[in-house]
């Protein structure tokens, strides 16, 4: 409901200003509804809406992408019956979290060079394979990183079928992405594309802080800044739990 009145109010704004558009060389303008999201313990995900206006683009296509991290990917092998962890391949500059949202399927949008050119997909955003062992191929890579991808999915952290991006009489846009409820925190970065007839007419991005809040937040900063006194409180905290927990039952 709240993104609902938020679009609404800006969409309002927006059409009031019609002139503002052309005015700025046919640039598209886009919003998000918040540039913070914040995560506590009852955190259960949250939606993010991106609105704007085309000026003069018939297709818009908005990626969201997390903090960046290394991932290890094995392949298993089944020797005599027993399946083993026969291959591995650790992948760098891998986003935490990945969405796409389009007008249309990204093929009917613009060419794969395109959006090979600036990340566009799943299968097209950079990675650097630091280490393969007996995966010296593209090709292995390739199914490496799809892998990847998959695992991604299933915990909800990748959205690589692009969601539909709304229309509204071919001059103003609007998504909702979901954020689950087990996003990493950091920046992440919401890049709008508009393009014309296959062509990219501009790219706006739009930071987005992913952090913690509350006592979760408070015992995330003490494990990470402090690793020993935190050590020392948990040491302390699971003794003083084992004692009560003994002084309880000899009394019953």
């Amino acid at each position: 409901m709240k993104n609902h009145f938020l679009f609404v109010f800006s969409l309002a704004a927006l059409l009031m200003v019609p002139n503002l558009a052309s005015a700025s060389d046919n640039k598209m303008t886009a919003e998000v509804s918040t540039d913070l999201v914040q995560i506590n313990t009852g955190f259960d995900g949250m939606n993010l809406l991106l609105f704007g206006t085309t000026n003069g683009a018939n297709n818009i296509i908005i990626v969201i992408k997390g903090p960046l991290e290394t991932n290890i990917i094995r392949k298993k092998t089944r020797v005599a019956s027993i399946w083993v962890n026969t291959e591995k391949v650790v992948i760098e500059n891998v986003p935490t979290f990945y969405a796409i949202a389009s007008t249309r399927p990204l093929n009917q949008i613009t060419t794969q060079s395109i959006l090979k050119k600036y990340g566009i997909g799943t299968n097209n955003f950079p990675t650097n394979i630091l280490k393969q062992t007996n995966a010296k191929t593209m090709d292995v890579s390739d199914e490496y990183k799809n892998a990847l991808v998959r695992l991604k999915n299933k915990l909800g952290l990748y959205i690589d079928n692009p969601i539909k991006i709304k229309l509204i009489e071919g001059q103003l846009f609007r998504a909702n992405i979901k954020f689950p409820a087990n996003v990493s925190t950091g920046n992440y970065t919401a890049q709008i594309y508009s393009f014309k007839n296959g062509l990219l007419l501009d790219v706006i991005n739009k930071p987005i802080l992913v952090e913690k809040i509350g006592i979760g937040a408070d015992v995330f900063r003490l494990a990470h800044s402090h690793s020993a006194l935190y050590g020392i409180i948990a040491i302390l905290i699971a003794v003083a739990s084992g004692w009560i927990a003994a002084a309880i039952f000899r009394k019953v």
